[in-house]
């Protein structure tokens, strides 16, 4: 337990007991003897400040834990499958945020960007009950590294907050961004089908129609193609600033940082617009319904010259 000295201020000089409240002359002489006295720091207040000290958390910290903890408890247990946690995962760093997968930190690769805003909140609570700093200090019987919590605590506020998220999702480590060769081997179908189905998730327009089969109508063909030839893409490039802002020295530096970022950002999505694009016309050059009804459309023509030619010859 720690001690303080606390050195006591003298007695006023024009002070005098009190006879309505009981205090006699005496007292108040051997109040005025007092100088100095020792003070024990005790107290639940005192605790909590010791164990704040011990992993350098703040009260505020302090509070979104126990809150966070409180509310877990309340929430109870959630029916999402348990994901393994590797070794590598735990010894995550929450100052690189970033680059952290959220969907793995919260359980939830195998859902990714299909998880839903219920499927991530029960995930969430779920990780506090097992990885919240003080339940695993009781279990270890003294403090625990926090740092894969502050990791949880970081998921959840990028992926619970839907501008945030879908700053994230576009940057996903996991989404495949290359183009498939000219000339796939397989199924087409089955090679550009789920292209496609992970494109349609960055579609500002919802919901976003389908690649279809072999037995698809010309009308759902042609929707199909005009649809993502004019697509609208709600993917931006924040996550992949290379400058922070607010390690500025100055504003003039912030500016400049600024406007660094926003010119990678223009870059980088451009880019993506001619990687979709590129993906879309590679596929109606390999589409056979596509070829068919353009091998349709020039013997059409072929044949409407034909006639036209024909009806000359005969006038």
């Amino acid at each position: 337990m720690q001690s303080f000295n606390v050195t006591l201020p003298a007695v006023p000089a024009d002070w005098k007991p009190s006879e309505e409240e009981g205090q006699t002359f005496s007292y108040g002489q051997r109040l005025a003897n007092f100088g100095t006295c020792s003070l024990e720091a005790v107290g639940p207040r005192y605790a909590n400040l010791v164990k704040r000290t011990q992993l350098g958390r703040t009260l505020v910290e302090e509070l979104e834990l126990e809150a966070a903890l409180r509310e877990a408890d309340q929430a109870g247990a959630s029916d999402l499958p348990d994901e393994p946690e590797s070794a590598e995962l735990l010894r995550s760093d929450p100052r690189n945020w970033k680059k952290q997968d959220h969907y793995a930190v919260l359980g939830l690769s195998a859902l990714r960007w299909n998880a839903t805003e219920e499927d991530i909140k029960n995930a969430y609570r779920r990780k506090v009950l097992k990885h919240h700093p003080d339940k695993r200090a009781q279990a270890q019987d003294g403090p625990v590294n926090d740092d894969f919590f502050k990791c949880i605590q970081k998921a959840w506020e990028v992926m619970s907050n839907t501008t945030t998220r879908r700053q994230w999702d576009s940057c996903d480590p996991k989404f495949v961004e290359s183009v498939p060769p000219a000339k796939p081997k397989g199924d087409w179908y089955k090679v550009y089908g789920p292209i496609f189905e992970r494109e349609a998730h960055f579609s500002t327009k919802q919901p976003v129609p389908l690649l279809g089969g072999p037995d698809a109508t010309r009308e759902q063909v042609e929707s199909f193609y005009n649809f993502w030839l004019s697509f609208s893409s709600w993917r931006s490039f924040e996550m992949r600033d290379k400058d922070d802002g607010h390690a500025a020295d100055n504003r003039d530096e912030k500016r400049w940082m600024d406007k660094q970022n926003r010119a990678n950002r223009t870059k980088l999505k451009r880019e993506d617009v001619a990687r979709r694009n590129k993906i879309v016309e590679q596929a109606m050059k390999l589409d056979e319904r596509v070829v068919k009804y353009r091998k349709e459309a020039r013997e059409e023509e072929a044949a409407a010259k034909r006639a036209a030619k024909a009806a000359r010859r005969g006038g």
